[in-house]
């Protein structure tokens, strides 16, 4: 008897812990993405954390910038923030289903492999874009002079990372 009430007291921890984890990772973070979706969707930009507009700010940080020219900015990456699409949790799990049947299958399917690989370089490729078009409509905010300020860093910036290398 006080061996069934002990396995069934573990057993019920084991289901709650298992029940806290499964909560855990379903909630998302204050950015709105799951942790395991800011993983798949920004494997390029594992630096920042898919949070890409907290990068632009800090690119301008130190240029003098006018009212005029923060209100602007602060305009277009709030645009650019609510153009996001929402997480699509269900073509996630897809995406991870496929990868792990491909690689417990018996033989490796190179062209579903190179279908998995080509669809996360679409999705890389249309994230690219559209932030290089809003990186574009703030630079065309900067003024001349601010323009070549900008230069100036990011070419020393290049430079230090070479020198890593």
């Amino acid at each position: 008897m006080k061996f069934t009430k002990t396995l069934a007291a573990g057993v019920t921890v084991v289901a709650l812990s298992l029940t806290a984890v499964g909560v855990a990772n379903a909630q998302k973070d204050r950015n709105g993405y799951h942790d395991f979706e800011r993983g798949c969707d920004s494997m390029m930009m594992h630096h920042k954390g898919g949070k890409s507009h907290k990068g632009l700010r800090h690119m301008f940080r130190g240029l003098d910038l006018t009212d005029e020219q923060k209100q602007q900015m602060k305009t277009i990456i709030s645009e650019a923030r609510n153009d996001r699409p929402e997480p699509n949790l269900e073509l996630a799990q897809d995406q991870m289903m496929k990868r792990q049947q491909l690689m417990q299958s018996d033989t490796f399917n190179e062209a579903s492999a190179k279908a998995i690989i080509e669809a996360r370089q679409q999705k890389q490729a249309e994230r690219m874009l559209k932030q290089m078009k809003v990186q574009h409509q703030l630079y065309q905010i900067l003024t001349p002079e601010q323009q070549a300020e900008l230069e100036q860093r990011q070419a020393e910036k290049l430079e230090r990372m070479m020198s890593r290398f």
